[in-house]
């Protein structure tokens, strides 16, 4: 299992980016290595939008997609 530990761990850079007129934001992490991986997060009704859930949401996203990448790693080392 991969822990939020070794996630955050791998994380050498976080930034946002919130796409001009939506509420739409991505957040890419640049990983120790230099890979980024981007997460997304967005809100169908702007009324709902809070930039800090969004930026959570987002790099949610992109966490999960480390910690795939993590696995896969793991899996061939196993």
């Amino acid at each position: 299992m991969i822990t939020p530990e070794q996630i955050h761990e791998q994380i050498a850079a976080i930034e946002y980016h919130l796409f001009d007129g939506t509420t739409m934001l991505a957040c890419c992490i640049t990983l120790k290595n230099g890979y980024p991986v981007i997460g997304y997060a967005f809100t169908a009704d702007p009324a709902d939008f809070d930039i800090n859930k969004i930026q959570q949401y987002a790099q949610d996203d992109a966490e999960s997609k480390i910690a795939e990448l993590l696995a896969y790693s793991l899996k061939g080392k196993l």
